[in-house]
């Protein structure tokens, strides 16, 4: 079976799976993100994976997985204490905190995975693996995340191997260029986001539409951009979350707080930043390594649906991305589905 039909047959799934926990979509409590609910009070796990395998290609920027913790403040000692109390500073209004703690893995590669040595006019292949400690301060209409990742670039962060392992799975040939993967190179990045999310405007008595705009801001060796964007959304008790939990660091919006109760929304969504530093494409900071010359803007195009239920909250998204460096033949596209458990 290909992993197209595979995608397929696990948004089915996912989507099967949440609807019949949940009785219906029926409009239940408003035990929502910061607005009254005990939901925020719980703790969470999400697993997020986003492939271009889902588009039935192998290239550029192929494989992306996130594992992620999250519960409410009080945070431990340490790392996030400090990180949310200054979070709360930068947001700096009153509402609710929450601290995240994740485990992921990027992986990149050429486009012709047969080539040894690769093109040296292509991406190069790399691998990303760290961890992330992020905290998150939200009221009813705004949101504030700080985050900070640290991890390895290189052989160290096991990219050949997982990617060995995936293609055996899935009947894929190996990729042949691995030896030419960008060096060792530890890896930090900070990045700060904001989110707004408008007062739902009410189409029907359980249906509205509202507008999600956010700006974003990393830095560290890995990657350091300056981003803005926006999800325009349609469904039903839409102040469940903030957008969507993704892969790309420091990019995305944090784990969302799983209603009690059942919703949906669909959506669609643009972003666009200016990046003045991509390890992935510039290549290792500190030494001589295969390299590409990046294009300094890049937009993104994106359109899924979320579902709840129960205890459990399931989205699937498409994305469209603009050319990230000089030569790319075309714009690239890949899929992300994520899900989320209260517990």
């Amino acid at each position: 079976m290909g992993l197209t039909r595979v995608f397929g047959a696990v948004l089915l799934a996912g989507l099967t799976a949440v609807s019949m926990a949940a009785p219906a979509f029926a409009e239940d409590d408003d035990d929502v993100g910061a607005s009254s609910g005990s939901t925020f009070r719980r703790a969470s796990f999400t697993v997020v994976m986003e492939n271009d395998k889902f588009n039935g290609t192998d290239k550029w920027y192929t494989s992306g997985v996130k594992l992620i913790f999250s519960k409410p403040a009080p945070a431990p000692d340490f790392v996030f204490a400090p990180l949310v109390s200054a979070n709360r500073w930068t947001f700096g209004e009153a509402g609710r905190s929450r601290w995240e703690l994740a485990l992921g893995q990027n992986i990149y590669e050429p486009s012709d995975e047969s080539l040894n040595p690769p093109d040296p006019k292509d991406r190069p292949y790399a691998g990303w693996l760290y961890l992330s400690a992020l905290a998150v301060t939200e009221n009813r209409y705004a949101q504030n995340t700080l985050e900070i990742q640290a991890g390895v670039v290189g052989p160290a962060a096991l990219g050949e191997q997982i990617q060995d392992i995936t293609h055996n799975l899935i009947g894929s040939n190996k990729s042949m260029g691995w030896d030419h993967q960008l060096s060792d190179e530890p890896g930090l990045l900070i990045g700060l986001s904001r989110r707004w999310r408008t007062p739902p405007l009410e189409l029907t008595r359980s249906i509205g539409l509202d507008l999600v705009p956010h700006v974003n801001v990393a830095v560290g060796n890995v990657q350091t951009y300056a981003g803005a964007g926006a999800l325009l959304r349609l469904g039903n008790k839409l102040d469940a979350d903030f957008g969507l939990p993704r892969v790309r660091p420091a990019g995305s919006a944090p784990v969302p707080v799983v209603r009690r109760g059942g919703g949906w929304y669909v959506f669609t969504g643009v972003e666009g930043w200016a990046s003045a530093r991509d390890v992935f494409l510039d290549g290792n900071t500190f030494e001589d390594s295969p390299s590409v010359d990046k294009k300094p803007l890049v937009a993104e195009f994106n359109v899924g649906f979320v579902v709840y239920a129960v205890g459990m909250r399931f989205n699937a998204t498409y994305v469209k991305r603009s050319e990230e460096f000089d030569g790319q033949p075309q714009a690239f596209e890949y899929g992300s589905a994520a899900l989320t458990f209260n517990f």
